[in-house]
This record gives structure tokens, sequence and C-alpha cells, in this order.
């Protein structure tokens, strides 16, 4: 392996969640079988007195595990791994999350046709312990989605056209840009980004950071329509939040953000923590850090913070009054973002509602049975192949 210890580094920030952070690690450790892979542990709890029981009881020399004491943010918390991290290749996913029992697998193969982003559709995961406003077929406790129609055939992309959708649509489309956050990357991609902005993370939110930062080093990616992970949302996570619509808060009270973002914060973006505005702000951020000239559209982003987040129209007026000005056109645009919005919320709506969304939907007690069908699906590697 020369310079790397291992083929893949599994990172885990994580923060006072021993409940989901246990069952995931003994799940991995179960179900990954190959000693090429590790999984960096990195905890930022109060206190771990639970955590440093577990990880001294495991005797699984394929985990490593480090604390920190002191509080951080999520960013600085996500850097600490990646620095601990001795994988020629990294998936960073969370404290609730899961990878495919095959991964490394795929990522043997990966690295044999030198391939530096593997990005995929991953399965999605409700744990027991979320609460929704409203239950139905996809949206309910155990429910595990997985996405239908999968293949082995990986996909070149290219990342100017992505991240052009992405900034047009105001960040509200970035599904299908290159990803650390749930997706491969080679160690040497991350130290790009580091050589160019002095930072891994030059961003307040991990995942959009990482995908934004990833567009502006990389010029090809490639996908694979199979679940390499699984998005877990449990109760205090933000699919959780997001499910209860408790997504949004005062920006100084959210102590996983990094300690400037509130003489940081874009202007021009309301003033407030949630998913929207969090996504809007760590885009902008990296542009800037990047210094790219490449445009950002705020209209399209009020449209969809306007369809998704109605509950904050006291805080979106007045940052739309001073970008739009006196400018008629401009808010008329900013309802037409606002329409194709809401049209594509009914249809998806619409989906869900007659069991038609891209995804089969079974019922897992845990995530040890998460992974037992996974593993269960007799994946063929051998059948992978370049397009």
């Amino acid at each position: 392996m020369g310079k790397y210890n291992n083929l893949l580094s599994i990172i885990i920030p994580t923060k006072n969640r021993y409940e989901c952070l246990i069952p995931v690690v003994s799940a991995l450790l179960k179900y990954i079988e190959n000693d090429d892979v590790e999984l960096i542990i990195q905890d930022n709890s109060d206190d771990n007195k639970e955590g440093l029981l577990f990880f001294e009881q495991l005797k699984d020399q394929r985990v490593k595990y480090f604390y920190h004491q002191e509080s951080l943010s999520i960013q600085d918390n996500t850097i600490f791994a990646i620095d601990n991290a001795k994988g020629k290749y990294l998936i960073f996913i969370g404290d609730d999350d899961l990878v495919s029992p095959y991964i490394y697998d795929i990522v043997k193969f990966i690295d044999k046709k030198n391939i530096e982003c593997l990005v995929f559709n991953a399965a999605y995961y409700w744990w027991n312990t979320v609460d929704f406003e409203k239950e139905n077929y996809f949206h309910r406790k155990n429910a595990l989605w997985l996405p239908i129609n999968q293949s082995l055939e990986i996909v070149e992309r290219y990342t100017h056209n992505e991240l052009e959708i992405m900034l047009q649509s105001g960040a509200g489309i970035f599904s299908r840009l290159p990803k650390f956050y749930h997706g491969i990357v080679r160690r040497d991609v991350l130290e790009k980004i580091k050589e160019r902005t002095g930072t891994y993370l030059p961003g307040s939110s991990p995942d959009i950071a990482f995908s934004t930062a990833l567009s502006l080093v990389l010029d090809k990616y490639y996908f694979i329509n199979f679940p390499l992970s699984v998005f877990g949302a449990s109760r205090n996570s933000g699919g959780g939040m997001t499910a209860r619509k408790q997504h949004y808060g005062k920006i100084e009270d959210q102590k996983f953000l990094p300690k400037n973002i509130v003489e940081n914060w874009n202007p021009l973006i309301p003033r407030i923590w949630s998913e929207k505005t969090i996504y809007a702000q760590t885009v902008t951020e990296v542009l800037k850090v990047f210094k790219s000239n490449k445009d950002f559209n705020y209209i399209n982003f009020y449209g969809t913070m306007l369809a998704y987040e109605p509950y904050l129209l006291k805080v979106l007026v007045p940052v739309v009054k001073s970008y739009c000005g006196l400018s008629f056109y401009d808010y008329f645009k900013v309802v037409s973002a606002f329409v194709k919005k809401k049209l594509g919320m009914w249809y998806r709506k619409l989906k869900f509602f007659s069991k038609t969304y891209d995804y089969e939907v079974l019922l897992a007690t845990d995530v040890d049975f998460v992974m037992k069908t996974l593993k269960d699906s007799k994946t063929d590697v051998s059948k992978l192949n370049t397009k």
C-alpha cells in the first residue's frame, strides 16, 4: 500500500450519540470482513466514559478511536477524522449511517481503474427513534429504502455540468455532484482541496461543502446505481429533525457550527440556521475560499426556501426585498422559482402516495438487520464494469 496503511478508511465523526454509534460500529465490524478496512471514530462527546468502555472491550484492530474533549464544530471534528485516517480511499458517514458489506470489493475495483471519486445511489433507513408528524408507506419507523434498478455499471460524469446545475438551482439540486459524505474519494483528491484552500473542509456544512470543493478540483468522477452506503435518520439527526419539522433555529444556538459563522454569515441569506440556508451559506463560503467567479443564483434559492420552509417567511421577506429592490421582474422570478419547486414537491408526494417512488421499502428492526439484508443480496462483484 506504500504510504497508506489500508485501502479504505470509513470516517465517523460523532458526539453524544452512543445509542447510535455503538450498534452501527458493531454491525459494520460484523458484516465487513476484510482487514484492509479501518473505521476512524472521531468522538467529541461531552463525556466519553460509555464510548471508552465499549471501544476498550472491542479488541478489533480495524477500529481507531480518537477522543477530543474540547467542544468542536462538526467541521473541525471531521477534519480531525481525516487527519487520523490512513486509507488510500475514504468515505465519510454519520454515526447513524452504514456502508455496504460489499464496499471493499468495489473500492478495490475502482483502485485498479484509477478512479478518484465514486458516487452512488444510497439506501435510506429510518431508525425506530424517529417521530413523524404523519407516517406513510415510505416515512415510518424501521423503513429501509433500497434503490430499484440496481446496476454494477460504473458511469463517467463531468463535474462542470453538475456544478452549474447546483449553482443555478441556488443549492436546491445537488444530488448528482461528486461526494465525500456518502461518497468515496481518493486521499490525494482531499489533499488537492487542502492545497487550494488551506483546509480539507472550506465550508460550514460538510456534505455540500465537500461536494462543491470536489467539483472545483475534479474534472470528472464516476457513478454507480448501487447502495454502497445507507443514510440513517435517528431522532436527533438532521433527517429526524426534518421529520418533526424542527430543522431550524438561531445561528448562535447551533454549537456544531464554526465559531466565526455569525460574523461570516452572507447578508444575502436569511440570518437563521435551517436546512436550506446552511446549504446556500456553505456553497457561497466555498466559492469565496476558492476565489471562484462562478455565480450563485439567489433568486432560485429564495424560491426554494419559500417552497420548503414557508414557516421562515418572516426572516426571508426582508432579504428578498433587499436583493430585488424595485425590480418587479426579480420578484416575478422568485415567485416562478417557488411555483416550480412546489410543483416538484407535489410530484414527489404523488409518487410517495402512489408508492411509485424509486425505492423498494422493507422493514428492518435494527441496523444489524439492515446490514444482513444488504449482505443477502449476493452481489456478484465480478460483474463490475465501467462505461
